[in-house]
C-alpha cells in the first residue's frame, strides 16, 4: 500500500508538469486564440512566427487505437507549438515544413482497458495509443507503479495475477511530429494539393484532408488546426517571408 501511495504521488505530479509545460493561451498574444476566419490569399513563402495550442475535452480512443471507450470517456488536456515554415503556390500545391512539438495528458477509465475480449495492462496501452501520431506514450495504473505492479507488497495477487486497480490509466503522450500544422495524426500530408473555400484551408494527401479556419491581413497568416484528438484552441501565426 505504501508503495502504491507513492506511485500515486508521482503519476499526480507527473500530470501537473505535462499540463502546466508549454505555451499559456492567456499571455501568448494572438497565437493563443482560435482564428477569426477571414480568408485572403495563402500563395507564398510563410514563416512561424508564434504559436500556442491548448488540447482539451475528450478524444474517442474506440476508432483510433481499437480500444472500448465509450464517445467521451477518454480526457485530453496539455499543450502544443508550431515551428518552421509553410509554402503555397499559385498552382494548388503546398509544402509543410512545420514541426510539432508538446505534450498531452490522457485519462482512461477502467471500462477503456478491453481490446476485443481481452484487458490490458496500462503499462501495455501505451504502444497502443502511440500508433495514433504520437512520438512516445507512457500509461500506468494512478495506483500502481508503472514497472512494478504491488498487490501487499507483492508483485502478484495470492493466485499469480496481476490485479487491475480499477482507477484505469494515466497517460502522458509526447507530440513530435513534422507536418500537420498542429493536427495530431499518425502521417500528416506535408507535400500535396490544397484548396481554399469558405475562409478555410483544406490540405490533402493519402486520402486525409485537414481543414484549418484561415485569416491573412497584410503579410500575416494565421490558422487554427483541426480537432483531430480532443479539441484545440489556438493558433498558428505565420510572416510572409
Amino acid at each position: 500500500m505504501h508503495n502504491g501511495l507513492i506511485a500515486f504521488t508521482r503519476v499526480i505530479l507527473l500530470a501537473s508538469m505535462i499540463v502546466t509545460a508549454g505555451c499559456n493561451p492567456t499571455t501568448g498574444g494572438g497565437a493563443s486564440f482560435s482564428v477569426t476566419p477571414c480568408g485572403g490569399d495563402v500563395v507564398g513563402v510563410w514563416h512561424v512566427r508564434a504559436s500556442c495550442l491548448r488540447f482539451g475535452g475528450t478524444v474517442d480512443l474506440s476508432t483510433l487505437v481499437g480500444v472500448s471507450c465509450t464517445s467521451g470517456a477518454v480526457s485530453v488536456s496539455g499543450d502544443a507549438e508550431v515551428l518552421g515554415t509553410l509554402t503555397a503556390t499559385s498552382e494548388g500545391r503546398f509544402t509543410d515544413a512545420t514541426h510539432t512539438n508538446g505534450n498531452l495528458s490522457l485519462r482512461l477509465p477502467d471500462s477503456c482497458l478491453m481490446v476485443g475480449s481481452d484487458k490490458v495492462y496500462c503499462d501495455n496501452l501505451g504502444g497502443l495509443i502511440q500508433g495514433a501520431g504520437f512520438l512516445k506514450v507512457m500509461c500506468i495504473d494512478p495506483f500502481y507503479d508503472a514497472t512494478s505492479i504491488y498487490y501487499g507488497g507483492r508483485e502478484t495477487d495470492p493466485d499469480g495475477n496481476r490485479p487491475w486497480s480499477g482507477l484505469g490509466c494515466t497517460c502522458s503522450a509526447s507530440i513530435n511530429y513534422s507536418g500537420g500544422l498542429g493536427a495530431v495524426s499518425s502521417s500528416p500530408p506535408v507535400n500535396s494539393t490544397y484548396t481554399v473555400s469558405n475562409n478555410e484551408i483544406t490540405l490533402s494527401g493519402d486520402g486525409v484532408e485537414y481543414v484549418y479556419p484561415y485569416c491573412v491581413q497584410g503579410n500575416q497568416l494565421t490558422l487554427s488546426p483541426p480537432n483531430t484528438f480532443g479539441s484545440v484552441v489556438g493558433s498558428v501565426v505565420f510572416d510572409k517571408v
